[in-house]
């Protein structure tokens, strides 16, 4: 029996590996030239550091700020931060923002319907509370509870705090940011009807709505519902 012999070998030159069908198209970029006698350039790795800001181009606006409290310094002093953006060395905008101080006192402030309040003992009128610095800033990280206390002729619906159970109907909100809702429903006597909100700590605050006498012919009436 002959010597089964095996098909020879393609061997190819140069630095492209052949493909299957001869030709070089499957070389990878590396290994062979982009150009007749040209090789890829090697491709150059910056080592240099950036100490501080880029330089911008001439005539682009330039910001400059108060440095914020160094990290992990553990203070942070309330007043007022500005910004300073200037075109040609002239500047352009001075924006400025005041931070919030510590929550010294309580803000309440009624809301009704254009019309006002109606006596028809359906009517609502809502009371926004803030917790405030001392230039009557909100605090936004306040949270505590706020009792309120209602007189006059109605009825005092309370307010709600999501992800509390039981925080409907009851004579206290706890404030979320620094603020929560409450709410009041008018009877169908007309009068005044003050609300004061009181918290640990903060001075309590009052707020005053008055409601309007409604009047009816036989239960009926020919006004439209408020907002209508």
């Amino acid at each position: 029996m002959g010597r089964h012999r095996q098909p020879p070998h393609r061997v190819t030159t140069g630095s492209a590996p052949a493909c299957p069908d001869g030709s070089t198209r499957c070389a990878s970029p590396r290994s062979r030239s982009t150009r007749s006698g040209s090789r890829r350039a090697p491709s150059r790795t910056s080592t240099s550091s950036v100490t501080g800001p880029t330089p911008l181009a001439p005539g682009r606006p330039r910001t400059s700020w108060p440095p914020p409290p160094s990290a992990g310094s553990g203070s942070w002093s309330t007043g007022r931060r500005w910004a300073r953006a200037a075109r040609r060395a002239r500047t352009s905008s001075t924006p400025s923002r005041t931070t919030t101080g510590t929550a010294t006192a309580l803000r309440l402030t009624a809301h009704t319907a254009p019309e006002g309040l109606r006596a028809d003992g359906s009517d609502i009128a809502f009371f926004d509370v803030e917790a405030v610095d001392a230039q009557g800033c909100r605090m936004p990280t306040h949270q505590a509870r706020v009792d309120f206390t209602p007189t006059g002729p109605g009825r005092f619906l309370g307010g709600f705090n999501p992800g509390k159970p039981g925080s409907v109907h009851k004579s206290y909100v706890d404030t979320e940011a620094g603020v929560n809702r409450v709410f009041v429903s008018a009877s169908r006597t007309a009068g005044t009807l003050p609300l004061r909100a009181t918290s640990s700590g903060l001075t309590a605050a009052s707020a005053t709505t008055t409601s309007a006498a409604f009047t009816t012919t036989g239960a009926l009436t020919t006004r439209m519902p408020a907002g209508c």
